[in-house]
C-alpha cells in the first residue's frame, strides 16, 4: 500500500518474483479492462482518466477472479487493494481461511511522488504494463524489454490527476491503513531509497515475525 508514485507496482513485482508467487495489481487489471472495447472497459477508462477510484462493484469482481485462480493457491501479492476501509473486511471475507501475512506501507512525500510519476513510462501493451523510468535512460517510444512494444507516458500520469489521487488517498485509503495497523499487520517502509534497497527492506520485514 501507499500513495501513487511510491513504487507499489515495482516492489510488488520484485517481491512476487522473490517468493515465486503471482502479483495481482489492480492498476494493471483496470488498465487492461479499460483497453477493451466494452461498456465495462469504457466505464473503468473514464474513472482512470479523471484520477478517481474505480467503484467497488468492479474492484470486487476483479479481485474474486484473481484470488480464485490456480496461480494463487501458494500465495500472492496484492498491489493497490484494498483502497478503502470497508474493503479491509471484504478482503478478509474473500480470503476465508487464508488470512493476510503482512501489509507493507511504502511512504514517500508528495513532491517525490510527483517527480517519480513525471519520469514514469509504461509499456503500451495492456497485457504487459512493464514500468520504466526516464531516470534510467529510457525514453518515450523505446521498445519494452519484455514484449517489444513502445513505452509511453500513461494518460493519467499528470500532476493535476496525481494531486487529486493523493487527496483521495488521504481521505479514503489512510483509514484502511489505520485498520491494518490496529490489527498488527502493518509494516512501514521508507520508499524514497533506491529500488534494490527498498526491496531488501521489504524482504527483511516479511521474513522477521517481530518486525512491525
Amino acid at each position: 500500500m501507499g500513495p501513487q508514485g511510491c513504487g507499489k507496482g515495482t516492489q510488488g513485482k520484485l517481491l512476487a518474483e522473490a517468493l515465486s508467487i503471482p502479483v495481482f495489481g489492480m492498476g494493471d487489471i483496470f488498465r487492461r479492462a479499460a483497453a477493451e472495447p466494452s461498456e465495462l472497459g469504457q466505464e473503468i477508462a473514464a474513472y482512470i482518466k479523471r484520477g478517481e477510484l474505480v467503484p467497488d462493484k468492479y474492484v470486487i469482481e476483479a479481485i474474486v477472479r484473481a484470488l480464485h485462480s490456480n496461480d494463487a493457491r501458494a500465495g500472492f501479492v496484492l498491489d493497490g487493494y484494498p483502497r478503502r476501509a470497508n474493503q479491509v473486511d471484504e478482503l478478509e471475507q474473500l480470503l476465508g481461511e487464508k488470512p493476510l501475512d503482512r501489509v507493507v506501507l511504502l511512504e514517500v512525500p508528495l513532491e517525490e511522488a510527483i517527480q517519480r510519476t513525471g519520469d514514469r513510462l509504461t509499456c503500451s501493451s495492456p497485457q504487459c504494463g512493464e514500468i520504466y523510468s526516464r531516470r534510467n535512460g529510457v525514453s518515450t517510444g523505446d521498445p519494452c524489454s519484455q514484449c517489444g512494444r513502445a513505452v509511453a507516458t500513461r494518460e493519467d500520469d499528470n500532476e493535476s490527476a496525481l494531486i487529486q489521487r493523493y487527496e483521495i488517498y488521504q481521505q479514503e485509503t489512510v483509514p484502511a491503513i489505520r485498520l491494518f495497523a490496529e490489527r498488527g499487520l502493518l509494516t512501514t517502509i521508507n520508499g524514497t531509497g533506491d529500488r534494490d534497497s527498498v526491496h531488501q527492506e521489504i524482504l527483511n520485514a516479511i521474513h522477521d515475525p517481530f518486525v512491525r
